[in-house]
């Protein structure tokens, strides 16, 4: 009989949620810190990002390559992301290499070792991200969403910061950010796929024993919508165009309903602006609508891109 979700905690107060499904023969593990863009202090911008990148750059057991090819060696995949409001690691192996891999996440989350080398090649990788996302159009257009309407507030920054700030990085300030945001009661571990859940207690318990630090105070500031319109000149083929409206925060009773609406406008191919706009009138190749919901707010936007000529007709 399959077990289910069910939730627990380590010794350490870290909160542990799995479902059992025994038909498979993988487990996929997902370490959540709640720490992302919107909790920096505005010059640690970009700040979340960077150290999602510094701890696969070596620990005090396994250089880089070390940890690439363990998770190599066994057929897994082991990856991670930011956003503005977490920071994921995550792993995808057979049951049988659970152990390899709660190992491996300990030793990356609780040993890091931030090498100053290390952590100039990695800001260098960070610019030349950030670079990519300026030359596309699709990816930066959201920045300049989240900025405008979200003036003033850490929600509004782009979740990989600025070349500036980026750049004045020293490992002093990196590990200073980790020891304060890595902390077990601001980690979720999520567990699906065939383990148990005191299996996975166990495994965890093991790897995340003598981790005891504790929570700083966070002042939540709910930002405020700001209407307006800001436009970029660049020179490309399209024009790349969001329209944002309100919308709700992650949790609220609405929600479903918001989801129903976001299907109907443009989530799917047979919504009303993909089969007017892309189907009936050929004016764009993408368009769509989206949900962005967070702790205390959210947005509901379309995002189009057509040519200049055609531009006032998608507008309409």
């Amino acid at each position: 009989m399959s077990e289910g979700y069910r939730k627990g905690s380590l010794p350490n107060g870290t909160r542990v949620v799995t479902e059992r499904m025994d038909h498979v023969r993988s487990v996929a593990v997902g370490v959540w810190v709640e720490t992302g863009s919107r909790h920096e202090a505005e010059n640690r911008c970009g700040m979340s990002h960077l150290i999602e990148h510094l701890v696969f750059k070596g620990t005090a057991t396994r250089s880089a390559e070390q940890i690439a090819r363990t998770m190599d060696s066994v057929g897994g995949q082991m990856d991670a992301f930011t956003t503005k409001e977490h920071t994921c690691f995550y792993v995808q192996v057979l049951d049988q290499h659970l152990p390899l891999a709660v190992d491996l996440l300990a030793d990356i989350l609780l040993n890091p070792l931030f090498n100053a080398d290390e952590l100039e090649r990695e800001k260098s990788v960070v610019l030349q991200e950030i670079k990519m996302v300026e030359d596309t159009p699709d990816d930066v257009i959201h920045d300049l969403f989240a900025g405008q309407i979200w003036e003033g507030h850490p929600l509004g920054r782009p979740i990989l910061g600025s070349r500036e700030a980026v750049t004045s990085y020293d490992r002093q300030t990196a590990l200073s950010h980790f020891t304060e945001e890595y902390v077990p009661p601001r980690i979720l571990i999520s567990v699906a796929g065939n383990a148990t859940h005191d299996h996975v207690i166990n495994l965890f318990s093991t790897g995340f024993q003598g981790f005891e630090r504790g929570a700083t105070t966070r002042a939540a500031t709910p930002p405020i919508t700001r209407p307006g319109v800001n436009i970029v000149n660049k020179t490309l083929e399209q024009v790349h165009l969001i329209m944002g409206f309100p919308g709700l925060r992650h949790s609220a009773p609405e929600r479903y309903a918001l989801f129903l609406l976001n299907d109907v406008i443009g989530g799917s191919m047979s919504s009303r602006l993909f089969q007017e706009v892309r189907e009936r009138e050929g004016l764009v190749y993408a368009i769509h609508s989206g949900v962005q919901a967070y702790v205390d707010t959210g947005t509901l936007y379309v995002y189009a891109a057509t040519d200049a000529q055609n531009f006032s007709k998608v507008l309409k």
